[in-house]
């Protein structure tokens, strides 16, 4: 019986011996990506702020709403900066980029109180965690369009295309109106760049080709006419599920490593 030993002793430390190597050995890296977005937010109280990313570890603190401690969108020189009040966080679709998966999350902030228009032209998320990591995230453009008074336009179908589909962002917004609207001044999303529209036939389409830089998507729509101002709140227009692969150019990518508590 003792000549069994010997040789149940050496698979049992082989066993041992992986079990601790593979307890050792180091996690990939988890890593979070922004797009770079004009994030632009038509100031009302019932409006919520959005913001999209990604991570490769759906199970990283960054996806629990309650492991959030404060979050700040500011810029890179704090001249500008607003406290932000998370009130959930949504998950949306998983993409694969780099022969990796990445989970899509939107943190979902309330309205902030303003009167008047704001704007960060090169934004940055500062985040700050209840177990004290720190992280700084750019995203793009921020900006809320403030109105003192405006009617909601009187649309009956709302819809957006591009000029071919492996384009980043949509080309144009088509609005079908149910009443004719005359004597329009301007046609905006925020009241710094003012967009090229046609409107034919109580139809109205605003092009959105030369601000595609930056990702668009979420957006609302405002029409300044002679006697009055139209909006349309905030619009998602579609979800795109191949989005990483499309925007090399604008991906910013962050390691957000953390030491899980065992």
């Amino acid at each position: 019986m003792k000549k069994i030993y010997p040789y149940l002793i050496i698979p049992i430390f082989i066993i041992l011996l992986t079990i601790i190597l593979m307890d050792r050995k180091e996690q990939p890296n988890n890593k979070v990506i922004t797009v770079l977005s004009n994030n632009t937010n038509l100031y009302h109280k019932e409006n919520k702020i959005e913001f999209l990313f990604y991570i490769n570890n759906n199970k990283h603190p960054l996806t629990n709403k309650d492991s959030y401690r404060d979050i700040i969108i500011k810029d890179i020189d704090e001249n500008k900066a607003l406290n932000l009040k998370l009130l959930d966080i949504s998950y949306s679709h998983k993409e694969i980029y780099l022969k990796e998966n990445y989970y899509a999350f939107n943190l979902i902030f309330d309205s902030v109180n303003l009167t008047n228009n704001y704007l960060i032209n090169e934004a940055y998320l500062s985040i700050n965690l209840i177990n004290d990591e720190n992280y700084l995230f750019k995203v793009g453009k921020f900006n809320i369009t403030y109105l003192n008074d405006g009617i909601e336009l009187p649309w009956s179908n709302l819809d957006s295309s591009k000029e071919s589909e492996e384009d980043l962002s949509i080309s144009n917004i088509i609005i079908e109106l149910n009443e004719n609207i005359s004597n329009i001044l301007n046609v905006y999303t925020n009241i710094n760049e003012s967009l090229k529209y046609d409107y034919t036939n109580d139809k109205l389409i605003i092009s959105l080709n030369y601000i595609n830089k930056l990702y668009n998507n979420n957006l609302p729509i405002i029409v300044e006419t002679i006697n009055n101002t139209y909006y349309i709140n905030n619009h998602k227009y579609f979800v795109d599920y191949n989005l990483l692969n499309k925007s090399n150019e604008i991906l910013n990518i962050y390691e957000v490593n953390w030491t899980k508590k065992r």
